[in-house]
């Protein structure tokens, strides 16, 4: 693991170089000219720290406010998603050994290397802790406030508690009721990001098992005091929803999806939305059956299903009250997120890549960026963009980030968006909105769907129903809480599970 060594101070020499190197000197560098002609403006642009003869950038990944870039060689660049600034750069892990996208929370960072789960302080890119892996991973770590869930290859999904270490100063100002003033918050806020601390008591983890292979990170819908949903899916066209019971020391698998295809991606989520299904949200999920299922969170009935006549490789994004499924060849379908009924679909178009107030991002199979109309589906401008061919899904912000695997990483964004519009946080004031004004009931059951398939049976999961959840898998109980889910082997020895062997 390195730690501010060399490989920092030339990032941030490289940063410091950027504003004055000639545009000619990145190829694939966006002019800024001919960016504006498409009504955008590239913020910013850096050359990430790297041999680009050997390496190559292999994910982006965006989580509050820092955009994270990982390369072959293992190494992790924290950047700041607004100004490109560097923040920190690290070595996670072994350059022999696969790494996974990383995962993060509002502290920390994880990120899967070979066999190893390691997390590090989002703030600095310190090492708080790490764990060998009991089986073989199949994806990235998903992030909760307190869990990392790991996918592994023989459906298990493995959780694994980060124990914040204890902060002696809070704990005392806690203790003697000490009222600090704004500023002094701030200074403490700054303090405690940059001595975060996980304990290193080696507390067993949970496991969840499922059928076939988890190859797709989880994802985490719902956190409680106690209580975290989780949903994942597998190879054979499963999808699972979980919950974990952090009190009872429980992870056990609620409902599952049975599908006609492999599910090749991450599900999407809706929070509940009294427009939609009033105190539940939404999982959808998208198989290479050609279909995209939506779920209802609290109990796993169908509300709908949608055929788009073509198999689903890539991300369903919800963005608002919208679903945009890309297709394997026949383009992307627009969806009312209740309903299910067809909005409008285009041919052509291989991702999503994010969203503004009008304007949808997408692109082709070439790697040509294709702006769309947000109301209609119209194509209205094209952007050559094929000499920066990753280019990330972005769900979050209306923010396009695009690199080369050389690892030039450049942001765009519309000239009139001068401070990134967030979904997340535009659709809760909507929904705060509507249940202040108390909008048409939502929620109905067997209410008719104009271009959905309506299910024809109350379970659809073709396993247990809903008073049979201890057992969803129509086979053996999952393990009790106190007995150790891996492979069945006795009870870990104190300090924690033994590696399986």
């Amino acid at each position: 693991m390195m730690r501010k060594s060399t490989i920092l101070l030339f990032a941030f020499v490289g940063v410091l170089c950027l504003g004055s190197q000639a545009p000619a000197a990145f190829p694939g560098l966006i002019d800024q000219q001919a960016a504006t002609a498409h009504g955008l403006t590239r913020a910013w642009y850096n050359q990430v720290e790297m041999d680009g003869a050997r390496g190559r950038v292999l994910h982006l990944g965006l989580a509050d406010g820092t955009l994270f870039v990982q390369t072959d060689s293992a190494v992790l660049h924290a950047l700041d998603a607004e100004t490109g600034q560097t923040l920190w750069v690290e070595q996670v892990g072994s350059a022999q050994h696969p790494t996974m996208p990383a995962g993060a929370n509002s502290d920390y960072v994880a990120v899967v290397n070979g066999s190893t789960l390691y997390v590090l302080n989002r703030f600095n890119g310190n090492l708080l802790w790490k764990r060998a892996l009991e089986h073989v991973p199949g994806s990235g770590a998903a992030m909760s406030d307190r869990y990392a869930y790991v996918p592994m290859v023989n459906g298990l999904v493995v959780a694994y508690r980060l124990q914040p270490g204890k902060d002696p100063v809070a704990e005392l100002r806690k203790k003697q009721n000490v009222q600090l003033t704004e500023e002094q918050q701030k200074s403490a806020e700054a303090e405690r990001r940059e001595k975060l601390r996980i304990s290193q008591e080696r507390i067993p983890p949970l496991a969840c098992t499922s059928y076939g292979k988890a190859l797709i990170t989880p994802l985490v819908t719902q956190q409680g005091a106690l209580i975290e949903n989780v949903v994942w899916t597998t190879d054979r066209g499963l999808l699972f929803v979980g919950q974990l019971d952090s009190e009872g020391e429980r992870f056990a698998a609620n409902y599952r999806l049975e599908t006609h295809g492999p599910i090749t991606s991450q599900p999407a989520y809706l929070s509940p939305d009294a427009n939609v299904v009033g105190d539940s949200g939404v999982i959808y999920g998208a198989s290479e059956d050609g279909f995209v299922y939506a779920v209802r969170e609290t109990d796993g009935q169908l509300l709908w299903r949608f055929s788009t006549g073509d198999p689903i490789i890539e991300r369903a994004v919800v963005i608002g009250l919208r679903v945009y499924v890309p297709t394997q060849t026949e383009g992307m379908f627009c969806l009312d997120a209740k309903t299910g009924q067809e909005v409008w679909s285009t041919p052509g178009i291989h991702r999503f890549l994010s969203a503004s107030k009008d304007r949808i991002y997408t692109a082709d199979k070439i790697g040509r960026v294709i702006v769309l109309s947000a109301p209609t589906g119209a194509r209205i401008d094209t952007l050559q963009l094929s000499q920066l061919p990753i280019q990330m899904t972005n769900d979050r912000t209306d923010r396009l980030y695009v690199a080369d695997p050389t690892g030039l990483v450049q942001c765009l964004h519309e000239i009139e968006l001068s401070r990134p519009l967030f979904h997340r946080e535009a659709i809760a004031a909507q929904q705060k909105k509507a249940a202040e004004a108390k909008a048409p009931e939502a929620g109905k059951e067997g209410a008719e769907a104009p271009a959905a398939e309506k299910p024809a049976a109350e379970n659809p999961f073709g396993a247990a129903k809903k008073e049979d959840q201890d057992n969803p898998f129509g086979g053996a109980k999952p393990a009790a809480p106190q007995e150790n889910p891996f492979d069945g082997a006795a009870k870990p020895a104190e300090g924690g599970a033994k590696k399986a062997e």
